[in-house]
């Protein structure tokens, strides 16, 4: 068991904060072959959903990059173009390793595959071909069991099977299991998948995330036994991330390197198509096999990292204006909320109690058709709630963006209001649409006396 003073450790991690049509990369998936450090990630265009998802502005490439390890310190040293495709997953058995990713949206499946396999180190790449009757699915993890690559294809059946180097499919088991749990808005079960898995003993382990919702995911463990049947393990909080602004939590990858255990992870505080943070870590534990891991009476995963670099990162939490009140009509959208063209309160809450003194700043996404970039189209303010009254903090106008997302950012103090509950609210004019994306309500760079509203 691990004691209670070690802690997991932050071994390589970037934060960049990406802004509409730029080159994001995410999604490092972390892997040895040959006794050096690897990893897959995707690199691709970041838009809102209908322009970053049309055959003139989507791209999405998979990257091959190599690391150099000095004195634990981890620095990447190359990388290269591998393929085209999303969401790679990679396995590696030290001296062959399989890339797994979806090919991009406008390819055809019927020259692309279902899926893509990527050899390495050769880099010979091969088309997966489904069944008819089998979707692609969401999130293959791949492991190797007795020198033969076999994926978790998904959870909804419970499907398994091997997939041979010339991609065609060996043996399959699929079993109706108790994982049929449809999120509400794609239909596919919230149970999917996360990392490879690491088999020990016949054994094999890995992670997978929920899909709570499109802009929440949450990871958990699973366990596939020798009689083939897969077991959940959900930990109650997950390295701090979500206290950190980190709503989507993904993992990437699982394997061994110098004795220890290390787990890949991609964060980022919503759904892909939106300006945001995105936190790619790798992360060291005091662990000597994966099943550890899995076994902890304290999981590790359940406290927050104990480096440095890792409490530079404000506490930030994002709020997405669904869970919201509201005083006028508005329609939900893929991104959030939009009003009718009616005036009055679009937006208030999340009526957080504010417990200490500090100092924040409350940021807010949103779009207008209106293209006067000096017409006003709204307001939006900081308010502290008590006995049935809200005192105003801080305001700023809302402008028209010509339907592009804008964020604001409004700095704020709570020294003379512990006790109240934060109000955000956001004020229609009228004269326009406005579409609500989300408020994050993040601590200072210079919180001076620390405090939180919680």
């Amino acid at each position: 068991m691990i004691p209670d003073d070690i802690f997991p450790r932050v071994a390589w991690m970037q934060c960049n904060e990406f802004q509409l049509e730029s080159r994001a990369e995410t999604f490092y998936a972390f892997f040895m072959l040959h006794g050096r450090l690897m990893s897959v990630h995707r690199r691709f265009n970041l838009d809102l959903p209908y322009n970053s998802l049309s055959a003139e502005r989507y791209a999405s490439e998979i990257i091959l990059s190599e690391y150099t390890e000095d004195g634990g310190q981890i620095t990447r040293k190359m990388e290269s173009l591998l393929c085209q495709g999303e969401d790679p997953r990679v396995v590696s058995d030290g001296t062959r390793a399989y890339v797994l990713c979806r090919p991009g949206i406008h390819e055809d499946s019927e020259s692309a595959g279902h899926y893509r396999l990527v050899a390495l180190p050769d880099r010979v790449v091969t088309g997966i071909h489904l069944p008819q009757e089998m979707q692609a699915g969401k999130n293959w993890q791949p492991f190797i069991q007795a020198g033969r690559l076999y994926v978790v294809h998904g959870y909804d059946p419970v499907t398994l099977f091997e997939i041979r180097e010339d991609g065609s499919l060996g043996q399959m088991n699929r079993e109706v299991g108790q994982f049929a749990i449809p999120a509400a808005h794609d239909g596919y079960t919230m149970v999917r998948g996360g990392s490879n898995g690491v088999e020990e003993e016949g054994v094999v382990y890995g992670l997978g995330h929920m899909t709570v919702r499109r802009y929440d995911h949450r990871p958990f463990f699973w366990t596939l036994n020798h009689r083939q049947q897969i077991y959940l393990h959900i930990p109650p909080g997950f390295l701090g991330l979500r206290e950190k602004g980190f709503n989507i939590v993904d993992p990437t990858s699982l394997f061994l390197m110098n004795g220890r255990v290390y787990l890949g992870l991609a964060a980022s505080e919503r759904d892909w198509f939106y300006p945001q943070r995105f936190l790619d870590m790798l992360v060291e534990f005091p662990l000597s096999a994966v099943s550890e891991l899995a076994s902890f009476s304290r999981s590790p995963v359940a406290v927050e990292l104990d480096s440095p670099e890792w409490h530079c990162f404000p506490a930030s939490r994002t709020f997405f204006p669904e869970d919201l009140c509201h005083q006028i009509p508005v329609d939900v959208t893929s991104g959030g909320v939009r009003s009718r063209g009616d005036s009055g309160c679009l937006i208030h809450g999340p009526y957080l109690p504010v417990r200490e003194p500090g100092n924040f700043v409350a940021s807010l996404t949103y779009s207008s058709p209106c293209a006067m970039e000096d017409e006003q189209v709204g307001n939006f303010d900081i308010s502290f709630y008590l006995d049935g009254e809200s005192r105003g903090e801080a305001a700023c106008p809302m402008h028209g963006t010509n339907d592009r997302p804008l964020t604001l950012e409004l700095p704020f103090s709570t020294d003379q209001h512990v006790g109240t509950l934060l109000e955000t609210r956001v004020h229609a004019s009228g004269n326009a649409q406005i579409e609500i994306f989300n408020i994050r309500i993040m601590q200072s760079k210079n919180p001076g006396n620390g405090g939180a509203a919680e």
